[in-house]
């Protein structure tokens, strides 16, 4: 990033936090009454220029979905990137774009137990 980039830089993360503030509605799942069910959320946040994955829990007894995406570019929106998926025997979530140069990107999953 150059010097004279800086302050143009930190009012689009100031805007950012504005944005997802104004924009914001994560899904919840229905778990319904049973106290054995449980939910989990995880996140994935902050600046990001690099695609990052995280693993949340285990295909066997759980089912995961993305619950809240939400990002800012500094030269313009250019879409969010995130999603949930199987790999083997876990769930992931993804997050980030390689190469955005000043964005900041959020993602959310919730899981939940499966009976």
């Amino acid at each position: 990033m150059y010097a004279a980039d800086a302050p143009k830089r930190a009012r689009d993360l100031a805007n950012n936090a504005a944005h997802m503030a104004r924009h914001s509605s994560p899904l919840r799942p229905n778990i319904g009454d049973s106290s054995s069910s449980q939910a989990v959320n995880f996140s994935i946040g902050g600046e990001a220029n690099s695609v990052r994955t995280i693993n949340l829990k285990p295909v066997t007894g759980w089912a995961c979905a993305l619950s809240k995406v939400s990002g800012y570019y500094g030269r313009g929106l250019k879409g969010n990137y995130a999603h949930v998926y199987k790999a083997g025997s876990m769930w992931k979530l993804k997050s980030g774009r390689a190469s955005c140069g000043g964005c900041s990107v959020a993602a959310e999953a919730i899981c939940w137990e499966t009976k």
